[in-house]
């Protein structure tokens, strides 16, 4: 039996961003599925930032998800970087479609935890003042805090 593309965007629904907790299919980060006659499969997802560290987590999760769909041979992932406009979607598309506020106010009588928008060092002391999109390994945000 010959994979079809749709049983490996199906697939991919699986496949979770280990950060925002979201199927990738869902935050529009598969670019592409191409899937040849003898059922090699090269997948392409964009990421937050080049070098993003959890690459290995999307890798491991293509590999285990879209190589058990029926007819696949082979599986390459390949990966390419959200522009500034992509990222600012996703951004608000998490945030329900609220415009972002960088205006560093972290909300009503709330003091900011970091140093204004951009700046992110406050955020680890912080539970409260969540959800962080993007790799936030290394005490950096690769993408920009989401105010609920």
């Amino acid at each position: 039996m010959e994979a079809k593309r749709e049983e490996i965007l199906k697939a991919l629904e699986q496949v979770i961003d280990p950060e925002l907790h979201k199927p990738v299919t869902e935050l529009d980060m598969v670019r592409d599925v191409v899937v040849d006659e003898g059922g090699q499969v090269a997948v392409t997802i964009a990421l937050t930032v080049a070098g993003c560290p959890m690459r290995s987590s999307f890798e491991d999760q293509v590999q285990r998800f879209v190589g058990a769909v029926e007819g696949v041979t082979s599986v390459e992932l390949r990966f390419d970087v959200m522009s500034a406009e992509e990222k600012a979607a996703l951004s608000s598309r998490l945030r329900g479609g609220r415009p972002d506020d960088h205006t560093g106010d972290a909300g009503a009588g709330e003091p900011d935890p970091g140093g204004g928008a951009g700046d992110h060092r406050g955020f680890q002391g912080r539970a409260a003042w969540k959800p962080w999109v993007g790799c936030v390994l290394a005490r950096t945000a690769c993408l920009t805090s989401i105010r609920p």
